[in-house]
């Protein structure tokens, strides 16, 4: 038995409570009564009420890493394309668990802020730290949770057609300026639009999952 309370530590970052959330709520659909009838299905609503109310999604729609210890307000910093991506496959799952659609809107709306906020020109997926050149090991895998998680709504969650066209327009978008412009000899780098600078193990999974990802919504 997987035992949630392994899992719970005072946290106040996106990543932990989003990460939480989704392992809960993927269990309560695959283990709807272990360990007790209902258990992960209420693990995945307390981090759901506790994230909303939180205060980490901006008034732009987008999440922000962290919460201010001293204020326990939203603290500003930095939004990255991890932290938009990991919270989408867990409501997609918490929507199938309850059958509540709200979790699938406010999916979307995260999704799209993402989208609309954090690519170039060209609709390329793009993560602060490249114009700096300082993505550490970290940030280099960031922008393929997001793709991944993209596609894990587009075949699982009822969406629209518009908003599944938008969705499958993205990650195509995305992977044919990969292999158009980030590849050499096979390697895929961090910079999506381009030119190869760099590939480590990081960026080259990262832009798998997206390359996989136009791949699983064009089926």
């Amino acid at each position: 038995m997987f035992n949630m309370t392994l899992l719970r530590k005072i946290s106040f970052s996106v990543g932990e409570n989003s990460l939480y959330l989704t392992a809960a709520a993927k269990l309560a659909n695959r283990r709807p009564n272990t360990p007790s009838q209902g258990y992960y299905y209420n693990e995945a609503l307390k981090a759901h009420d506790w994230f909303l109310a939180s205060g980490l999604i901006n008034s732009n729609n987008l999440i922000n890493n962290g919460l201010d210890l001293n204020t326990c307000q939203n603290d500003g910093a930095a939004v990255f394309t991890y932290n938009q991506g990991i919270i989408l496959g867990g409501l997609t799952e918490l929507s199938w668990a309850s059958g509540d659609a709200s979790h699938i809107d406010l999916a979307n709306t995260i999704a799209m802020s993402a989208i609309n906020a954090l690519t170039d020109e060209n609709g390329i997926l793009t993560e602060e730290c490249e114009a700096t050149n300082t993505c550490n090991r970290d940030l280099q895998q960031f922008k393929g949770v997001f793709g991944r998680n993209i596609q894990f709504m587009f075949n699982r969650a009822a969406l629209t057609d518009d908003i599944k066209t938008t969705y499958k327009n993205f990650l195509t978008r995305n992977a044919d300026s990969i292999w158009s412009n980030d590849q050499v000899d096979n390697q895929l780098g961090l910079d999506w639009s381009g030119p190869n600078s760099m590939s480590t193990i990081q960026t080259q999974s990262s832009a798998l999952d997206a390359i996989v990802g136009a791949a699983c919504v064009s089926i």
